[in-house]
């Protein structure tokens, strides 16, 4: 176990999914099961029921043009379902601080886990970035040696969101957002991520900060996400749709 750790099945309809999480959800069998886990069934059985929060552009980096193409098509055919669809919400959380917090509790738990000499380091590297610095890299780098007074700051502000999202499902029964900004992209192994770059219709961004945007959205506040595809992308690669609940 470590924070923010994601697990789950892969299936190939939404009955298959039914059936794997009736399996494997619950208690671990490591533990003494002294509670039975029901889980709810949909809260409809028709897609023109369903009140749907679509989004498709984060603050902290551009959607690229395929993906919004794609989304404005999946809008319309659920429009044309019936579904009763918004493109935006004063109950959607903060999307930029969501990303924020991603970068400091995600590296905070990859930091604990290294040797002294590398974590001595690391502290030498945090030391000169500046305290209030906001942008998601700095974030990244302060976030490898959090103090625990820092990490509970940070957790604390997790649960405020959370209790956000709590009011937003009480208004909609989904939310549905991009995987990630672009389709695919060429293969990077360069050994330093932080140096990784990436395209997105002619603009040049950090490659980690891609992963922290939409990649958050469900994975902060530990909501169930689900990820299916689209649509094709002018060049045939294929583009998903990120379904929180």
């Amino acid at each position: 176990w470590s924070d923010l750790s994601v697990v789950g099945p892969m299936a190939r309809y939404a009955d298959d999914l039914e059936l794997e999480l009736d399996v494997i959800a619950g208690p671990d069998v490591s533990e003494d099961a002294a509670y039975r886990l029901m889980l709810p069934g949909a809260r409809h059985d028709n897609l023109r029921s369903f009140r749907v929060l679509l989004i498709d552009s984060h603050p902290s980096i551009q959607t690229g043009s395929a993906v919004r193409s794609a989304f404005s098509d999946l809008a319309g055919r659920l429009t044309r379902a019936g579904c009763k669809l918004e493109r935006s919400s004063p109950l959607l959380p903060d999307l930029a601080r969501n990303a924020q917090l991603y970068a400091l509790l995600q590296n905070a738990a990859e930091g604990a886990n290294v040797d002294p000499a590398t974590y001595e380091r690391m502290q030498l590297v945090a030391g000169a970035v500046a305290k209030d610095a906001t942008d998601l890299a700095s974030l990244r780098i302060r976030g490898k040696v959090l103090s625990h007074r820092e990490w509970t700051a940070a957790h604390r502000a997790r649960i405020e969101a959370q209790q956000q999202w709590r009011d937003l499902f009480r208004a909609f029964d989904v939310v549905l957002c991009p995987v990630h900004p672009t389709p695919a992209w060429p293969l990077d192994q360069s050994p330093d991520r932080e140096a990784r770059r990436i395209e997105i219709d002619g603009q040049s961004y950090p490659w980690m900060d891609t992963l922290r945007a939409w990649g958050g959205v469900a994975t902060v506040p530990g909501l169930p996400a689900t990820a299916a595809p689209i649509g094709l992308s002018a060049a045939g690669l294929p583009i998903g749709v990120q379904i929180i609940g």
